[in-house]
């Protein structure tokens, strides 16, 4: 999982905007694998679960920096 996560590199800041379309394609991967592979599906939804929290993150840092 961290090797997916890692996999990325450097990015810009986007206030979380290029988190959230992640987030959302490791859910819908997640969602098509759950009932035939649950394991997978469970690493899916917690990549889905980390980017949301970037997301977060990155709004937030946004907000708080004035950007």
């Amino acid at each position: 999982m961290t090797g997916i996560f890692n996999q990325r590199g450097v990015f810009s800041p986007t206030g979380g905007v290029e988190e959230r379309g992640l987030a959302k394609k490791y859910k819908e991967n997640a969602d098509a694998v759950r009932t035939r592979y649950p394991k997978v599906a469970n690493i899916y939804d917690k990549l889905c679960e980390r980017y949301l929290y970037d997301a977060d993150s990155e709004r937030e840092l946004e907000e708080y920096a004035g950007i």
